[in-house]
């Protein structure tokens, strides 16, 4: 592994590692992450829509670190990255990348090989903001998971995760993945409804939850927080459903998998 002194900074040094992350590393260098520096901007600006100027920000699973570099760059006044499974465990990336692009940026992000369960309050302290990205369906016991992660905010959670499209709101749930179903990825277990993911927010104690769709090329930076929907509105549509489930034959619910942004508030 390259020590700090002599990271690597030519495009082709930074090819032997596996980049998740695109990352500007500047002089004309940029990390070869499958996502791309775009698709990492559109997330950002959906991710930290809310600012984080002044703020302490704690990012679970960080990964490269894209996200915690921006944090640091938009602002925030510290930022813990912290990751197990793709530094140090069965992921597909090793904390190396990480901790080239920290050398090369200059970056004063702090680090913690830690999974979420094993985060303690009392041993890295409380943010304003935790960012909890892509982590949720990876877990087996993602209620658990995050009442962790929510422990470490005394503030404000960011959640982004797969969802399920087309079921119902009521009562809150997700599919289950036994094996490799979604996306031929046996680490992914669960996709939770957009209702499941708020109901789980408010349990572990963030009442308010603006959710987001997930940023496409198309909708970008734009996206927006999805509009609310009245008690009597959700009340009419399950009575609208379960007229038609009366008068009309049973048809096998067409399931589609997205992905959605989720800001909480305690």
């Amino acid at each position: 592994m390259p020590q700090p002194a002599q990271m690597p900074l030519k495009p082709e040094d930074l090819a032997a590692f596996y980049w998740h992350h695109s990352i500007d590393l500047g002089n004309g260098v940029v990390t070869p992450g499958s996502k791309s520096l775009d698709t990492i901007a559109r997330e950002a600006d959906c991710f930290f829509a809310h600012g984080v100027k002044g703020m302490s920000v704690l990012d679970i699973g960080a990964w490269d670190g894209a996200f915690s570099f921006e944090a640091e760059r938009r602002g925030a006044s510290r930022v813990l990255a912290t990751d197990h499974f793709c530094w140090v465990g069965d992921g597909p990336g090793k904390k190396a990348a990480f901790d080239i692009a920290r050398h090369a940026l200059n970056s004063k992000v702090e680090e913690a090989v830690v999974t979420v369960e094993d985060l303690d309050p009392a041993r890295h302290g409380t943010f304003d903001v935790v960012l909890f990205l892509g982590v949720l369906y990876h877990l087996k016991n993602p209620m658990y998971g995050l009442e962790c992660a929510a422990a470490m905010s005394h503030d404000q959670i960011v959640v982004e995760t797969v969802i399920a499209r087309g079921l119902p709101d009521h009562p809150p749930m997700a599919v289950f993945f036994p094996n490799s179903e979604l996306n031929d990825d046996d680490t992914n277990w669960w996709a939770p409804t957009p209702a499941c993911v708020e109901a789980m927010l408010r349990r572990v104690g963030f009442p308010t939850v603006e959710m987001r769709e997930y940023p496409t090329p198309d909708t970008g930076a734009n996206s927006q927080p999805a509009p609310a929907v009245s008690a009597f509105r959700r009340t009419r549509k399950r009575i609208k459903q379960q007229l038609r489930g009366i008068f009309q034959p049973q048809r096998q619910r067409e399931v589609s998998y997205g992905r959605a942004i989720f800001h909480a508030w305690r």
